[in-house]
């Protein structure tokens, strides 16, 4: 089977290709020293990578209802709902770190990875909270 991602040049390429807006991510959103590491897109949908040494953010923004749209089907300690204003947050991962963030703000179908399949090596609700506000604009 074909490879359905296409490694793009730019945000604005990925939106003309695949037909989703993807609000722009404030640096500020981004943990400090994560570099981003590449933009991928298909019909449908848009994946952002970061990086940092053994560190991977994944951001992906979706107009298609995918039932898992993170991609990541790992076994966690932990699951729940945070709260985060008109909508709430699937996370998963541990209590203090969150590896696997999926959010349905405003008709898009959105999610937010750090380092999948290592529990205790995510984000914070706080940060997780910070990124879905950026990733939420319509």
């Amino acid at each position: 089977m074909r490879n359905p991602w296409k490694k793009v040049s730019s945000l604005k390429e990925a939106e003309e290709l695949s037909g989703v807006v993807f609000p722009g991510i404030d640096s500020g959103y981004i943990p400090a020293g994560m570099k981003e590491s590449g933009i991928f897109c298909m019909n449908g949908l848009i994946e952002i990578r970061y990086t940092r040494k053994d560190d991977l953010l994944i951001l992906r923004r979706s107009i298609l209802q995918i039932e898992n749209i993170s991609g990541d089907y790992n076994h966690y300690p932990s699951s729940y709902l945070l709260p985060a204003g008109d909508f709430s947050i699937k996370c998963r991962g541990t209590k203090e770190l969150i590896n696997t963030a999926e959010f349905h703000p405003f008709g898009a179908y959105c999610s937010i990875s750090c380092n999948p399949g290592k529990p205790g090596k995510g984000l914070p609700p706080a940060h997780i909270l910070s990124i879905a506000e950026g990733m939420s604009k319509l």
